[in-house]
């Protein structure tokens, strides 16, 4: 692919830096894949800094993005010291509720379906 750029188009203004994503998408070989591989810390960012709010930034952006934010509910407690008692890893799923041992010796017990 033999691509021209325009003599009359500076390379620095801002429709060419936008339109070849600052150069890269006139370096050699690949060019669209170079243009694809130089947004992914951009997009990155952009996801980073939109936090819970990313997924109405795109889509007004015209992006689907499938995520959703959720917090699920979670609660700690410390055995009683020396109690010398194994910790499991337990599900029940019956009240949809779990207990996990955590490395600092707590037990995290939080609830297996987020959509309650």
């Amino acid at each position: 692919m033999n691509l021209k750029i325009p003599t009359s188009l500076p390379v620095w203004h801002p429709a060419f830096l936008i339109a070849t994503w600052f150069g890269s998408g006139l370096l050699p070989r690949i060019p669209g894949t170079w243009g694809s591989a130089a947004a992914l810390p951009f997009a990155w960012a952009i996801m980073w800094a939109g936090g819970p709010w990313a997924g109405i930034l795109c889509r007004r952006a015209g992006v689907d993005l499938p995520l959703r934010v959720i917090r699920p509910e979670q609660a700690f407690f410390a055995p009683p010291a020396g109690d010398g008692i194994e910790r499991i890893i337990f599900g029940d799923l019956i009240t949809g509720l779990y207990w996990k041992p955590e490395p600092n010796g707590w037990t995290r017990v939080g609830r297996l379906d987020y959509d309650h």
